[in-house]
């Protein structure tokens, strides 16, 4: 019986430090696109990112090639588009965390023969990504999105891949949805 625990918590042991890290994270949406399937778009960035900014050029290619691929058509011009779509992006300072977890302590047979406390130092940052779709004509606003992460990494190219598998998914998502999700960590 011991020889099992010992080898069940082994192999727990194992696949827990292969499995990759997962940060908590959450998309929160709301969208009016029906009428807007397959239409033309111009993407531009937020007032806090600079358009010309080489980073943002990376994110702006990324996103122009998810939404190409849910058929809506990319245009370099605002007057072509029927649709202004903005993206946003930030990643917070680096927060130093403390935690504590139990580690079982065993024998010379692999018996359990009691526990210790392990302290746990890492660092986090919070990292948001926000999209923002409107008609080109009317200017009424008809999707909104904000995807919120916490993980370790402060570089969002690191990440992004990562965030867009999450943001496309069903896009655009359930008209007010707010879904919870586990991204992998850099």
């Amino acid at each position: 019986m011991n020889k099992k625990i010992f080898c069940f918590l082994s192999c727990l042991v194992f696949v827990s430090c292969a499995t990759p890290g997962l940060v908590r994270g959450n998309i929160e949406s709301y969208h009016n696109l029906e009428s807007y399937s397959g239409k033309t778009l111009y993407l531009d960035s937020y007032a806090e990112v600079s358009r010309n900014d080489l980073s943002f050029s990376f994110v702006r290619e990324k996103f122009e090639e998810r939404l190409s691929n849910e058929g809506y058509k990319i245009t370099q011009s605002s007057r072509n588009a029927d649709l202004i779509v903005y993206v946003g992006y930030s990643v917070g300072d680096e927060e130093t965390k403390v935690g504590t977890r139990t580690i079982p302590t065993f024998g010379t047979f692999g018996e359990i023969t009691g526990s210790r406390q392990a302290v746990d130092v890492y660092s986090e940052r919070t990292r948001l990504i926000g999209m923002e779709m409107y008609d080109a004509v009317t200017e009424k606003q008809v999707y909104s999105m904000v995807l919120q992460s916490k993980g370790s990494c402060g570089a969002l190219r690191e990440v992004l891949d990562e965030f867009l598998n999450a943001i496309f998914t069903n896009f655009p998502n359930n008209n007010g949805s707010f879904t919870k999700l586990g991204i992998s960590s850099c």
